[in-house]
């Protein structure tokens, strides 16, 4: 591969409110990320999302060969990104994996309140979007770069955007895996207007969808 070009492009998602906390968190996921590759003969770049650097347009412009969406707090171990192209290697014919949170390998206390809300809304994405996706709201994907390109050229919306991009994938025929993932800590908890932002924008998305 070109010298010039990442292996891997990693996306971060910080946390939607900047403070001095989330900043220091941002910065300390960077530099982990920076020691764990140091161990591996791979390039990669790192871009962070923000108001005004959508997860489309990082989407579209990441150069790496493939492509990691993940929580600024790292609350998946980076081994799993080893898990995920071993995966990809191994499967030429997989674009895109998604992971999904099991019992068994959240390694930490989960709030029962939180529990509710993943369980229910991963239901409620079940019944009504996509059947066989246990955990679609899982912040940890992957994909290929092509793959990547392909589906987010034609994403649309933000909330939705884990549901959308799956719903995209299978028009597209890309082909979807999914691999349980460990979680060391709590993915960044949504507010209740982002639950309501999440309801509306899956209500456009299945009108869409039953067009």
């Amino acid at each position: 591969m070109s010298e010039n070009l990442p292996d891997i492009s990693i996306i971060l998602n910080p946390i939607a409110t900047s403070t001095p906390t989330s900043e220091k968190i941002l910065e300390a996921s960077q530099k982990d990320i920076h020691h764990f590759f140091t161990k591996l003969p791979v390039q990669f770049e790192i871009l962070i999302l923000s108001k005004t650097f959508s997860l489309k347009t990082a989407m579209l412009e990441a150069r790496g060969r493939y492509c990691f969406i993940m929580g600024a707090e790292l609350c998946h171990p980076l081994a799993e990104i080893i898990v995920f192209l071993t995966h990809f290697y191994a499967h030429p014919e997989v674009q895109m994996i998604l992971g999904t949170r099991t019992p068994s390998k959240i390694m930490y206390s989960e709030k029962r309140i939180e529990r509710l809300f993943r369980v229910w809304s991963n239901r409620f994405i079940q019944k009504f979007f996509v059947k066989d996706i246990e955990d679609a709201l899982c912040e940890f994907k992957a994909f290929r770069k092509d793959c990547a390109k392909l589906i987010f050229s034609k994403q649309k919306f933000s909330a939705a955007t884990p549901v959308e991009v799956l719903l995209l994938a299978r028009q597209l025929n890309q082909k979807v895996d999914i691999l349980p993932i460990r979680s060391t800590s709590s993915e960044a908890p949504r507010k209740l207007i982002d639950w309501f932002k999440l309801a509306w924008e899956l209500l456009l998305l299945s009108r869409q969808k039953n067009r």
